[in-house]
């Protein structure tokens, strides 16, 4: 985690009043919350995809009752915005979910959870070449704490296998 505080407070731990404590806890229990999500989607044998779309009409309907229940206007989006509704929707959030319940369903979980660490540096990549932002030296930083976290947990795990070869046998 010493790579995402260092991202996150841009490189200076000292500082911390521009961290927003109730983000934070609500980023924190967010986590909790899909790790629980992952563990029980690994028991269960039903197909991915079936489940995904079960997960989200679920969710929808509950967020559709939030969503009345607090009296707040509902905006009327545009086509583009619905576009961009569908394209997060379905490409980011279905698929992707999707994709992962079936590497967790079909690997080692250990290992293949750490992959999720990953998601800072192709963000970072993505961010500057589409956007074009700079890259400043304390995210370098970060994300070589995070992947140097990343090898450290894969290879613990990798040490565990059974039946695994060595190099030097």
């Amino acid at each position: 985690f010493l790579g995402v505080a260092i991202v996150v407070t841009e490189g200076n731990l000292d500082n911390l009043s521009g961290i927003s404590l109730p983000g934070v806890c609500l980023a924190g229990g967010a986590a909790v919350c899909y790790g629980l999500f992952c563990v029980i989607n690994k028991g269960v044998s039903a197909d991915n995809f079936v489940g995904m779309m079960l997960y989200y009409l679920i969710s929808t309907v509950a967020s559709l009752i939030a969503l009345l229940t607090q009296q707040i206007e509902i905006p009327v989006l545009t086509l583009p915005q619905w576009g961009g509704v569908l394209w997060t929707g379905v490409l980011v959030y279905g698929l992707s979910y999707a994709l992962w319940a079936k590497a967790l369903q079909t690997g080692n979980i250990a290992i293949i959870s750490n992959l999720a660490y990953i998601t800072p540096v192709a963000s970072l990549v993505w961010i500057y070449f589409l956007m074009g932002e700079k890259i400043e030296l304390f995210a370098i930083a970060g994300l070589l704490f995070i992947l140097i976290g990343i090898a450290v947990q894969i290879f613990g795990e990798y040490k565990k296998l059974p039946g695994k070869v060595r190099a030097t046998e």
